[in-house]
């Protein structure tokens, strides 16, 4: 994505600017082209393949305040261990509420948080 930067020159409003940026969108949009590329090199073989990225981290800072390693030790050996037929992705609101916003009020709507999704390498 990043060779076609040069053409964008529409910027989003959000009110997180500062994190909010083109370049950002493009990392977003990117992740599930890597891991198209790492379904395709496959040097361990196997059928699920998960992205995991370091902002996945700050959920657990949000969500749990105390033992937040734990936490994290414990859902990421447990995701390791699963198998899923399609493709998982935790979501920021149940699909019920991200229907009924008001959308013409928002310019940014985080409803896929992008530090983690999987699932069976044929589906991607």
């Amino acid at each position: 994505m990043f060779k076609y930067r040069s053409q964008i020159n529409n910027v989003v409003t959000t009110n997180n600017p500062l994190k909010d940026t083109v370049e950002y969108f493009m990392v977003q949009c990117n992740k599930t082209e890597w891991i198209r590329e790492a379904i395709i090199l496959n040097k361990f073989k196997t059928d699920q393949f998960v992205w995991i990225d370091f902002g996945i981290y700050q959920f657990y800072e949000q969500e749990f305040k105390e033992n937040i390693e734990m936490h994290f030790e414990r859902d990421l050996t447990c995701l390791s261990m699963k198998n899923y037929n399609k493709i998982r992705f935790p979501s920021i609101w149940p699909i019920e509420e991200f229907k009924n916003i008001d959308k013409s009020k928002h310019s940014v709507l985080w409803f896929f948080p992008g530090s983690l999704f999987g699932g069976n390498k044929k589906i991607f």
